[in-house]
Formats: C-alpha cells, structure tokens, sequence
C-alpha cells in the first residue's frame, strides 16, 4: 500500500508548492479586439446609459504590446464632456490589470482595467473600466468581439 500513494504525493507536493498564488494571462490571453458593451456615466447619483447616446469605445491590443482604437463621447450630454479621439500607444498587463499608455488626453490614459471572468461561459475576455471624467464617473465594460 506504501508505494502506491507515494508516487501521488510525491508529484502533488512540488506542484502545490510551486502554485502560490494565481497566475497573471500573457499576452497571447489578453490581445485581441474589445469593444464596449457597457458604457454609462454617473453624475450625481443619476446614471446616463451613453451608448443608445452614440458613445462608442473600440480597441485592438496586438500582441506586441501596442494598441489602437477610437473613443467617442458624443457632445450635448450635459456635465459629460464630449470626446472624439483615435487612440494609439502602448499597452501593459501589470498586477491582474491592463493599462494603456500613451492614449491622448483621456480619463483612459494609465487607468487600470481589471480583466474578469466571462459570466456567459463563452471565453470571452472582459474588460472592466471606472474613471472620473468632468463631473462624471465614468463606467464601460469591454468585451471581446
């Protein structure tokens, strides 16, 4: 009976000791084309759903580490400014966040987005973003397209 739990233990012991906590994606994981499927903005405590408004937030993240897209706000939104801009620059997966650096001038610029599971169960990596804009929070879910 020894031997034959002692082979078990023997490979489960340097793999729990190797696993010490949970691993970050690579790049392989996180590149790929987003665009927002949530995209709402808070100013004093009333939300305004901007995409029926014509916001719109689109990105491709190669797998060198660079990155382009568009972000739109349109204007007449009140306390929300309004944006229209092609991005461009570099981006990084640091501590379970992607970040973008180098947007233009944009609550986007260096914000972090936590990656999150896929509530639906289709392997779609999502895209968290919360960032204060104006007098606005603003708040937008990416999805993989």
């Amino acid at each position: 009976m020894r031997g034959r739990w002692s082979i078990p233990f023997a490979l489960v012991i340097p793999v729990a000791l190797a696993c010490d906590g949970p691993v970050e994606p690579g790049a392989d994981l996180i590149a790929g084309s987003y665009s927002a499927t949530t995209f709402i903005a808070i100013v004093e405590g009333e939300t305004l759903d901007l995409l029926p408004e014509g916001a719109s937030f689109t990105i491709d993240l190669n797998r060198d580490g660079i990155f382009s897209g568009t972000l739109v706000i349109p204007e007449g939104l009140g306390a929300v400014g309004a944006v229209d801009t092609q991005l461009t620059g570099t981006w990084r997966f640091t501590d379970y966040a992607l970040f973008l650096d180098g947007a233009p001038d944009t609550f986007i610029d260096d914000v972090a987005m936590p990656v999150l599971d896929d509530p639906t169960g289709k392997g779609k990596s999502l895209l968290r973003l919360s960032a204060p804009f104006g007098e606005a929070e603003i708040k937008i879910l990416l999805q993989t397209r």
